[in-house]
């Protein structure tokens, strides 16, 4: 068998076996069949080495939710590639700086602030010795679609780790962090009350430290997750099944509030001059394909 008709054949597998136990999209309450359904990867493919991303935590989702995020998806890519050490050159930047046409489809302007929010700051590292660091921040369209892409990542390890799509009811807090913003006196509280670990895992091959996260869970009705991918992107999540319930418990107000149902409608408006392609591209009004 080829290895196109391989990929074809496991491609159909997994559709069917997700339309056996998800009958709507994971982020909104939109009807799918193993016909209809559109196959969302999350952490998504790109986030990987060469694109090899290693099997498991696949979901259904609608074309729209699919193709209407991709740029968030991209963005979390390409700054995820980021170390915060000065002067590393590796196959991360290699590979962000190929994004960089993606982004200029899938997130316009983002290139261009990303570009203005980068600088090198002195740091206390361990032991207290000063150490400088290359700091990202995010501009108001990057924050956009991080929260974007942190909302998709809550309802995710819902599913996965509750069992089924988190209700209309439901909702997230969500909180990110680039390169070097991940504060050790941040992440201290949080780990303690998150036990657990995981990551991918296909064989002998694992993700770490591509992607990698500690969790809480009830299995049920709520999630805790601090995840990492590579050095330059950590994304805090808390997920639950029941908004009435857990959405009053204290968050800082760097957390934002995110909901199932709403991640179109917390993208950032297009650039002027910009329109979307049927699968959800963004690109110059007035272009065609070739």
């Amino acid at each position: 068998m080829s290895e196109s008709r391989r990929k074809d054949t496991a491609h159909l597998k997994l559709r069917r076996r997700l339309a056996e136990t998800d009958d709507r999209c994971i982020y909104c309450d939109t009807p799918v069949t193993a016909e209809t359904m559109h196959i969302e990867h999350m952490p998504p493919i790109g986030m990987f080495k060469d694109q090899q991303r290693l099997q498991g935590m696949e979901f259904a989702a609608c074309k729209s939710c699919n193709n209407g995020t991709r740029g968030a998806d991209t963005v979390a890519a390409f700054v995820a590639r980021f170390s915060p050490r000065p002067g590393v050159i590796d196959w991360r930047l290699v590979e962000a700086a190929r994004l960089r046409g993606s982004l200029r489809t899938t997130a316009p302007g983002v290139v261009e602030e990303f570009e203005r929010f980068q600088e090198i700051v002195v740091v206390p590292g361990p032991g207290g010795i000063m150490r400088r660091m290359l700091q990202t921040r995010s501009g108001p369209k990057t924050e956009a679609y991080l929260n974007v892409f942190a909302a998709k990542l809550g309802m995710a390890l819902f599913r996965e780790h509750c069992g089924y799509g988190i209700p209309m009811t439901g909702g997230m807090r969500t909180a990110f962090f680039l390169n070097s913003g991940l504060a050790f006196e941040t992440a201290k509280p949080l780990l303690s009350i998150m036990p657990l670990d995981k990551k991918l895992v296909q064989g002998k091959q694992h993700s770490n430290p591509q992607f990698i996260y500690r969790y809480n869970t009830d299995d049920f009705s709520i999630v805790f997750a601090l995840v990492q991918f590579h050095e330059g992107l950590y994304v805090c999540v808390m997920a639950c099944a029941d908004w009435e319930i857990y959405g009053g418990l204290p968050f800082p107000d760097l957390f934002k509030r995110a909901y199932p149902g709403k991640l179109i409608e917390m993208l950032p408006p297009p650039l002027t001059g910009y329109r979307p392609t049927a699968s959800g591209l963004m690109v110059p009004r007035g272009w065609r394909r070739r």
